[in-house]
């Protein structure tokens, strides 16, 4: 890492050759960016789940004689909401295994590179070391 000229720092990055294995990622559908929670979602989020709900009453059957247009209509309206919820939330499952298996996919694409670069440095590293000795052989021979 090196000071830059605004203050921060940047990451040097070795130049790599273009090839299946070092092309970048493909960018993710769903990775927007992430925006600040409201405090009430943040408090919501970090309390411990069941914590301050109250228990759930037990369900008492509703007599025919009250049940109307109006008990039907409002059974109607919650049962597309549950719905809804149940919808929504198995499509953010979804969104999250994927997101999981790209991840998954990147990182293994990651740990070869990473595994490909240690060898070339280790192989760069020996030609390196026989240089030397053949150079410092060279100078040795060269001062008999």
């Amino acid at each position: 890492m090196r000071q830059n000229d605004v203050g921060g720092t940047e990451t040097l990055v070795p130049h790599v050759i273009a090839s299946p294995l070092f092309l970048p990622p493909p960018p993710y559908p769903y990775s927007a960016p992430i925006l600040p929670l409201p405090q009430t979602e943040i408090k919501s989020a970090l309390r411990p789940i069941g914590s301050s709900r109250r228990p759930r009453s037990e369900k008492k059957p509703i007599p025919e004689e009250q049940k109307d247009e109006r008990y039907y209509e409002r059974r109607k309206r919650n049962n597309q909401a549950a719905k809804k919820s149940r919808d929504a939330r198995r499509m953010r499952e979804d969104q999250i295994a994927l997101r999981a298996s790209m991840l998954e996919h990147e990182n293994a694409v990651l740990r070869a590179q990473v595994l490909t670069l240690r060898e070339e440095s280790q192989s760069l590293r020996q030609l390196l070391l026989q240089q030397k000795k053949s150079t410092d052989t060279n100078l040795d021979l060269c001062s008999i």
